[in-house]
């Protein structure tokens, strides 16, 4: 189900676990890490937070995301796996993370990433019950890595 930011509250007290990303041009790597997320935490509802458009194009360049993140937010919710969508919210100004406002926001019991930067949220959430795990991928299961293949490909 895509949920609006504003909804998150309904989720607060239920026993989830949060996994975020672009998951733009949806590849194998999506389908393990969130079928991997959900048989370690069956009894959780799965949360996926999906970047939102600006903050893709700053951090991938102005051909990203592929697809739009309605569209990324649909086929997410496709996945049987996942119990919630919602689109992350854009950073504001003077405010550290939107990662960090979302987890904020959402109280989940467990927050999975692929990015190893994302442990020092732990420490920015202060005194929290909320557990951090990264989750490893390897380099080739990347949409970034898949884009520049494509081309290199197409490109000879």
């Amino acid at each position: 189900m895509i949920i609006k930011f504003s909804e998150l509250n309904k989720l607060i007290g239920q026993k989830t676990v949060y996994a975020g990303g672009v998951f733009d041009l949806t590849h194998y790597g999506h389908v393990y890490y969130i079928n991997r997320i959900k048989a370690t935490y069956p009894n959780h509802k799965l949360v996926i937070g999906i970047v939102p458009d600006k903050r893709v194009t700053v951090k991938k360049g102005p051909k990203r995301p592929i697809f739009t993140q309605r569209e990324r937010a649909e086929i997410m919710n496709s996945f049987k796996a996942v119990d919630y969508v919602c689109i992350e919210p854009v950073k504001k100004s003077g405010q550290k993370s939107a990662t960090l406002g979302f987890i904020k926001a959402l109280e989940p019991e467990f927050a999975i990433f692929v990015d190893k930067a994302f442990l020092s949220l732990q420490r920015d959430l202060g005194k929290t019950t909320l557990l951090i795990f990264p989750l490893h991928r390897p380099d080739y299961y990347s949409t970034s890595a898949l884009i520049k293949g494509i081309i290199e490909k197409h490109s000879k």
